[in-house]
C-alpha cells in the first residue's frame, strides 16, 4: 500500500460517507478543482492539518479542518427547497459520527476519534445557492 496523506484519507472518508446519504443526482468530490463545473455538487476538502495538543506529537495523530460545500443551481423554482434538503442531508451525515468512523475503519488507513461541527455559512452566487460546513476531524493514522 502506498502512502496516503491525512488530507487524502479524511477527504476520501467524507466523500464515501456522503455517497451513502441518498444524494442522488449530486456529484460528490474530494478537493477543489477548476475542472469541476457540473452542478449540483458537494465538495469535501481539508483546509488545514495540525497536531492534537492533548496528545503526544509524532504518533500520527492529527486535527483536520474539513470544509464541506453544497452548491445548487438557482434556475428551477424549487431550487431553494432542494438546496436546503441537500444541505440538511450533509449536516445529518456528519452528525452520524459512528457511521463516519466506520468508513475510516473500513478503509484501513486511519481511525477517527471525533468529528465536531464548527460553523455553517450560507451564500448566494449569481445563479447558485451555496452552503459551507466546517468540521474539526481528529484522527490517527493506522500503524
Amino acid at each position: 500500500m502506498g502512502y496516503k496523506s491525512i488530507r487524502e484519507i479524511v477527504e476520501s472518508a467524507a466523500v464515501t460517507h456522503l455517497g451513502n446519504q441518498g444524494l442522488t443526482g449530486v456529484q460528490i468530490v474530494a478537493g477543489v478543482s477548476a475542472a469541476i463545473n457540473t452542478l449540483p455538487i458537494v465538495v469535501a476538502t481539508v483546509d488545514s492539518v495540525s497536531d492534537i495538543p492533548e496528545i503526544a506529537q509524532g504518533l500520527g495523530n492529527f486535527r483536520c479542518t474539513l470544509t464541506v460545500m453544497v452548491v445548487t443551481e438557482t434556475d428551477e423554482a424549487s431550487s431553494a427547497s432542494v438546496h436546503r434538503e441537500r444541505s440538511e442531508k450533509v449536516m445529518s451525515a456528519f452528525q452520524d459520527e459512528a457511521g463516519l468512523a466506520a468508513v475510516f475503519t473500513a478503509a484501513g488507513d486511519a481511525s477517527m476519534y471525533s468529528c465536531d461541527f464548527k460553523s455553517l455559512e450560507d451564500g448566494r452566487g449569481e445563479r447558485t445557492f451555496g452552503t459551507s460546513y466546517s468540521y474539526e476531524v481528529k484522527a490517527v493514522l493506522a500503524p
